[in-house]
């Protein structure tokens, strides 16, 4: 330890001295004697420093606070004006925790305007508030803080009849709910008006069997927007799904009109017309049935791309196979009536023909037998019996016509009785045996049983097989002609009339029951003569038959009930 003012006396300089020396009263340096000074200066600045910083952050404060001033009056703004009815609910929790009630917090003036006064809600609980419906609210709170998401529901207010719909969601603020309540009656009545047109649409469209349809070419599906058309049935297995491949659409139709109706679909993409009709088949499954029915189908292009690309088309279907039947029904009731009409030229034709031919001899032999003494008795025996041939031609052909004429206007009469079916046709093989034609033979083919009874009109019956007998006369020129009756079937009774004449062809069979029809035009009748059977056997409950192979023979089969039919 040195004494520092007595070495300053000294004039001894301190570097002489070890590092380590202390000296004792030494006098204070400059930074010694300044250091309070600046001491104090650091705190003054650091002073000063958070000075500045607090002035800064009440300036930030003051514009957040003039921000948030403007915010208010912004959303004070909007929630006074806003045009939706506003209210806020804050929850109310027991013990458990569970949402048990709420209290309505704030509501808007729209609010007021549509519902109540806020002075009669704002700060009441739901359950205080009269048609509130606040269970419902509670348990939609609790379902939507669980789900955590907003809800939607319809909302009905008697007391305007008005339908609002309500929109809950969760607020920012724990513990609240905000609910918008946006008035949707235009918006329903629009809805509802749109539902009754579309209905009444739909209604129409199904009385008229006609389905729209849409032909997406981009997606190569076609889909049906209302009722499942007959193309779409069965051809997916999701019954729902109303879109089908336009492969499978052209799959269900018939394979006749398909090319057709392609090539049609193909013009109309192409640009070459602006609209198709076409009618074809199509396949149609019913319980394990398959049947084709008829579609008429009409499209036009819907959309196109910026190329003029067609994108779809448009269009509608309908079934028309009643149509169709009609059409094909009076097409053939035209045709059929043609025939007639030029049958009947025929058949007065032909007439004119018959009844000449009988009368020519008539009227000549008779002139003939004016003056005896020409000729000899056997040639005037031959005369008589050429007038009573023809007469007897004449008859015939005079009776058929009446018949006719019975028929067409229904006034043939029959009474059934009960006879002895081996008796009437006794009677017929009496009358016929002795105007067979010279090398044919008439023969009987009874059971060898007791006669059989049947519940029939005798005259009619007769009438039927005297009728196929003088028509097997007509082309049996040799051998035989037989008829008689089986009893191979319960109730029932089959009269067979066969020949072993020059038979009849295939297509000759399939109208041989036609009126004025004759396979022969060069045989006497006017044709009336099966025809006059055919209807016979029908108002008899029968049914009449014919098989035949052509240059051997014929066979006529009447089948007849026993009794009559209900």
């Amino acid at each position: 330890y040195l004494s520092y003012p007595i070495l300053q006396k000294a004039g001894i300089p301190t570097s002489l001295y070890p590092d380590n020396a202390v000296y004792l009263f030494a006098p204070e340096g400059f930074w010694e004697q300044a250091r309070y000074m600046l001491l104090a200066i650091i705190v003054l600045l650091f002073i000063t420093y958070l000075l500045w910083i607090r002035l800064r952050l009440l300036k930030k404060e003051r514009v957040l606070h003039d921000r948030e001033l403007v915010l208010l009056e912004k959303y004070k703004a909007l929630f006074t004006n806003m045009p939706l009815a506003y209210m806020k609910h804050r929850l109310i929790y027991n013990a458990k925790g569970d949402v048990v009630d709420y209290q309505v917090e704030e509501v808007n003036p729209m609010f007021e305007e549509c519902f109540a006064k806020a002075e009669k809600v704002v700060g009441k609980k739901g359950s205080e508030l009269r048609g509130s419906r606040y269970n419902e609210f509670v348990v939609l709170y609790k379902k939507m803080f669980i789900e955590k998401k907003s809800f939607t529901f319809e909302y009905y207010y008697s007391a305007t009849q008005k339908y609002y719909e309500i929109i809950n969601i969760a607020s920012t603020e724990q513990g609240m709910v905000d609910i918008f309540c946006v008035d949707v009656t235009d918006l329903r009545k629009t809805r509802s008006m749109l539902e009754s047109v579309n209905y009444k649409l739909s209604m129409a469209l199904d009385v008229a069997n006609i389905t729209p349809w849409r032909w997406d070419l981009e997606r190569h599906t076609v889909l049906c927007d209302v009722n499942r058309p007959i193309e779409l049935k069965h051809c997916t297995d999701n019954e729902d799904s109303l879109a089908v491949p336009e492969e499978q659409y052209f799959s269900k139709i018939h394979k006749d009109d398909r090319e057709r109706v392609k090539a049609a679909y193909s013009a109309l993409i192409a640009g070459k017309v602006v609209k198709i009709r076409e009618e074809y088949r199509v396949l149609d499954k019913r319980e394990h049935h398959y049947s084709y029915e008829w579609v008429e189908a009409q499209a036009t292009v819907d959309q196109w791309d910026k190329n003029g690309k067609p994108l779809s088309l448009v269009g509608s279907s309908v079934v028309i196979t009643t149509r169709k039947q009609m059409e094909l029904a009076l097409r053939d009731a035209k045709e059929h009536a043609e025939e007639s009409n030029r049958l009947k030229s025929a058949f007065l034709a032909n007439m004119s023909h018959e009844i000449r031919t009988p009368l020519n001899a008539i009227v000549g032999f008779s002139d003939l037998l004016q003056n005896l003494d020409v000729f000899t008795p056997e040639e005037v025996k031959q005369f008589v019996e050429t007038i009573n041939i023809n007469c007897t031609l004449l008859l015939a052909l005079m009776n058929d016509i009446l018949d006719m004429s019975r028929i067409e206007s229904g006034t043939m009469d029959f009474q059934f009785e009960s006879h002895d079916l081996t008796s009437v046709l006794q009677q017929v093989y009496d009358s016929q045996r002795l105007s067979m034609p010279q090398g044919v033979e008439l023969r009987t083919g009874f059971p060898e049983e007791e006669g059989k009874s049947i519940l029939t009109d005798s005259v009619r019956l007769k009438q039927v097989v005297n009728n196929l007998i003088n028509n097997a006369k007509k082309f049996t020129v040799a051998g035989s002609i037989t008829f008689g009756y089986l009893m191979d079937e319960p109730d029932y009774t089959t009269l067979y009339v066969e020949d072993t004449g020059s038979g009849i062809s295939e297509e000759d069979q399939k109208h041989i029951f036609e009126r004025f029809y004759k396979a022969d035009n060069f045989t006497q009748g006017a044709g009336l003569g099966l025809s006059i059977c055919h209807t016979i056997v029908n108002r008899l409950q029968g049914e009449i038959a014919v098989s035949s192979q052509f240059g051997k023979g014929t066979r006529f089969e009447v089948r007849l009930p026993d009794g009559i039919r209900e």
